[in-house]
């Protein structure tokens, strides 16, 4: 792809693209009264409608080939924001587009490992990003790079008889790693998970099976300030799906493992912690006895008990997000993206919360028939912005030629200029 011969370029004041910094367009229904001063409620619903206001971005840039493109990730490194994508069905190649802080083309390569089927992925540390990718033959991988795309690093993963995904990694004690991986089995319905400590090299240095039920899915760990870790995934067992939280000592030793039912089925996919080593998590739940699945967020303590969670659901479709951003200050962004939407148009919004679990605002894009968050990071910090990446539906543009007319997707990358607008008194 040829990012020269295709971008396009658009004015702030485009139609159909919306900024929301009010909170007008959520209802809640609170379960349990919210108290005064920092007492959080336990429990809230919150209901979103369809926006309706519009504003402005620092900047925001639409690139893509003659062919459908998707958006996989969104991270910073140095003094450029990258973006990977790549032309749907395309298992070869993945594209690195870098931006500069005035969202000015930096360069495009090609990302350095073919056959990638799917980012899972992608972690800063230091001047490196850590992108986890599963590929084509079943196996995952690690890759690290630099700023300029150079691979640096690489670790393989496979077991034999399973498909492989590597699903998180975060830095130990700035001489090792941790890493997690699922295992899922291809002649039988199980699954199991596995926990890694690497030294700086990628070599192992140990590695902990995590079998529960089933079926169980780890999807992200965070380490906490005495060194040990928790896990947040999903189990199967019996005839339901529940949301688990694993915990480890700072050695490799299983401490305890909780599973959490919520409704029908639950899960966590993104586990975060603040400065105060409070931790976060976000992922799904479906309700009992009907309903639209609901993005379930929620502030866990050390054992695991919760306390509070925010269910986000809309009456017109199943609602999704697999990662959650807090800042220095303890403010939290959701990014949600709708499922299911049929005909509607397809908005990206951005939820804000504050500690007590309060939503405080959020931002809302679309563009074209529509924005899709098909990318993991979708959110990432850059300078004084956050850089949202999606996929864009639907190119309608009065100056395209017809081969780019024809294009259905492309991809969406934009700054906001500020994410979070309220205090957070609590924190």
């Amino acid at each position: 792809m040829k990012y020269s011969e295709y971008i396009l370029f658009f004015i702030y004041a485009a139609a159909f693209t919306f900024y929301l910094a009010s909170s007008a367009s959520y209802a809640q229904d609170n379960e349990v009264k919210s108290g005064q001063g920092c007492e959080a409620a336990g429990k809230v619903i919150i209901r979103l409608d369809k926006p309706s206001f519009g504003g402005r971005v620092v900047w925001r840039r639409m690139y893509g080939s003659a062919q459908n493109d998707e958006a996989l990730a969104v991270f910073a490194l140095g003094n450029t924001v990258i973006g990977l994508n790549r032309e749907e069905g395309d298992n070869n190649t993945v594209t690195l587009t870098a931006f500069d802080r005035n969202g000015r083309l930096v360069r495009q390569s090609e990302f350095p490992v073919a056959n990638i089927k799917s980012i899972r992925n992608v972690k800063t540390l230091g001047s490196r990003a850590y992108v986890l990718a599963d590929r084509v033959d079943n196996s995952s991988t690690l890759s690290v790079i630099n700023e300029k795309g150079t691979l640096l690093q690489r670790k393989n993963f496979l077991e034999k008889g399973y498909k492989t995904s590597v699903t998180d990694v975060i830095e130990g004690d700035g001489s090792s790693l941790f890493v997690v991986t699922n295992q899922e089995s291809l002649s039988r319905n199980s699954s199991f998970s596995t926990l890694y400590k690497l030294s700086s090299k990628l070599d192992t240095i140990w590695k902990r099976e995590i079998r529960t039920g089933s079926q169980s899915n780890i999807k992200s760990l965070v380490m906490a300030k005495d060194g040990s870790l928790y896990l947040g995934g999903d189990m199967y067992s019996g005839s339901r799906n529940m949301a688990l939280l694993t915990h480890f000592t700072q050695n490799g030793a299983l401490d305890w493992q909780k599973p959490i039912p919520r409704g029908k089925a639950a899960e966590i996919l993104s586990l975060e912690k603040d400065g105060k080593d409070r931790l976060f998590a976000v992922g799904k739940a479906l309700p009992l006895p009907e309903g639209q699945q609901a993005v379930w967020v929620t502030l866990l303590d050390r054992s695991g008990e919760t306390l509070w969670e925010r269910f986000i659901q809309s009456d017109n479709a199943a609602l999704y997000s697999n990662e959650i951003l807090i800042d220095d200050v303890g403010r939290l962004a959701v990014p949600v993206e709708s499922e299911g939407r049929s005909n509607m148009r397809g908005y990206a919004r951005v939820i804000l919360l504050n500690t007590k679990g309060d939503i405080t605002g959020e931002h809302v894009f679309s563009e074209g028939r529509g924005l899709s968050l098909t990318a993991r990071p979708s959110l990432s910090r850059f300078g004084n912005s956050t850089v949202l990446i999606a996929t864009a539906e639907n190119r309608l543009a009065d100056n395209a030629t017809p081969e780019q007319a024809q294009n259905k997707k492309d991809i969406w990358i934009a700054a906001i200029p500020e994410l979070f607008k309220k205090e957070n008194p609590c924190y």
